[in-house]
């Protein structure tokens, strides 16, 4: 069974107790005074996507005939649902930051990442705000995240009258991802240049659009796809990028 839950604490990384994670409280200079967004990235060009696309997200246990590995994606998958919530919204400004708003969630509210320093922010329902820098690509307990191969496929479809294209990722672990992106819906590249983390700046550089069709299969256990509802092509409120004003902790 440890094969098939190995790589879960990485599709679930916000879902570790506060507790269990703070190291240290920093001071107001690493909140919402330093994280408005400013002015426009230099790394924008004509046509790159600003606004905010609304998905469905569902977790899925795979078949199979092992009834005990069947039972443990199942529950894993309730679980995951319950924490992360069936709904999600994200976000681009023009300078590049990006927003994860969580809903009909439990546990995750809220995910930030800052173009500018390079820096990730996870808020929790529980009032907790806990950030890293992505300047890593695979921190301690996170290792075999690199990709093994990223191929653009001939597999065409219309999502929301946006045509996309089918890409496959497959990551040294096994772990399986399809993207459907539109090249009408492409990335500022501030988005995702300087964020090592799990290798997303070769990803999203391959990948160049906002997927609106994304599927994760970890280790034949479990199945995540958020599929696109609405897109909206406009400047997100500022609001939206303001952190809370609470404490933060470091990962």
């Amino acid at each position: 069974m440890k094969k098939h839950i190995k790589w879960l604490p990485v599709l679930a990384i916000s879902l570790g107790s506060a507790s269990a994670f703070s190291q240290q409280t920093y001071l107001s200079q690493h909140k919402q005074t330093k994280k408005e967004p400013s002015q426009l990235s230099s790394d924008l060009d004509a046509g790159v996507f600003v606004g905010c696309v609304d998905y469905s997200v569902k977790y899925l246990a795979l078949p199979t005939d092992d009834v005990e590995q069947r039972e443990k994606a199942e529950f894993v998958a309730t679980e995951y649902q319950k924490t992360h919530g069936d709904e999600r919204t994200v976000c681009f400004n023009a300078n590049g930051d990006w927003l994860h708003i969580y809903r009909n969630a439990a546990l995750s509210d809220r995910v930030w990442y800052f173009a500018d320093s390079n820096e990730e922010y996870t808020f929790f329902k529980t009032g907790v705000l806990k950030f890293f820098v992505t300047d890593t690509a695979e921190p301690t307990g996170f290792s075999e995240l690199g990709f093994a191969q990223i191929e653009r496929t001939q597999q065409k479809r219309n999502i929301l009258g946006y045509d996309t294209v089918k890409v496959t990722a497959t990551r040294e672990s096994g772990w399986v991802e399809n993207y459907w992106v539109s090249e009408n819906l492409v990335r500022n590249p501030a988005s995702y240049k300087s964020n090592k983390f799990a290798y997303a700046d070769r990803l999203y550089g391959f990948l160049k659009g906002v997927p609106l069709y994304h599927e994760t299969t970890v280790s034949n256990f479990i199945t995540t796809v958020l599929e696109a509802k609405d897109v909206r092509e406009e400047e997100p409120s500022v609001e939206l990028f303001k952190l809370p004003a609470v404490d933060v902790y470091h990962w």
